[in-house]
């Protein structure tokens, strides 16, 4: 009997210090925001969360794309060795060199963002 009561102590005793690091942790989340924050320039406080200051990928725009007049939008267009419609340039098209080419506002723009995912990290 003794030895149940020590081991269901034990047991109590884990999954209270348990709970109560997890609640500790949770606590320090926000902490940890405002103390990134307090470092941050205000442009980018308004601009993006804190968790931006940690390293991440990206897509980064490389350059842009204007269709010339002579090609119908409503067709298939072709750029960098891929053809799609309209509809598949607005969701972004992997091209053959890894870039991504999304299609930049309607179709009387006629312009087409070439970005690449890159790690991006500490502004400096």
């Amino acid at each position: 009997m003794a030895t149940s009561l020590k081991s269901h102590k034990a047991s109590q005793t884990f999954w209270t210090n348990f709970v109560l690091i997890a609640i500790c942790v949770l606590w320090m989340i926000p902490i940890l925001g405002i103390l990134i924050t307090s470092f941050r320039p205000s442009e980018d406080i308004f601009r993006n969360g804190w968790w931006n200051v940690f390293p991440h990928k990206e897509d980064l725009e490389v350059s842009r794309v204007i269709i010339p007049e002579s090609v119908d939008v409503d067709g298939p267009i072709t750029l960098g060795g891929k053809t799609a419609t309209f509809q598949e340039w607005q969701r972004g098209v992997q091209l053959e060199d890894g870039t991504k080419g999304t299609w930049y506002g309607n179709k009387r723009t006629r312009t087409i963002v070439i970005s690449e995912n890159k790690w991006v990290g500490f502004a400096t």
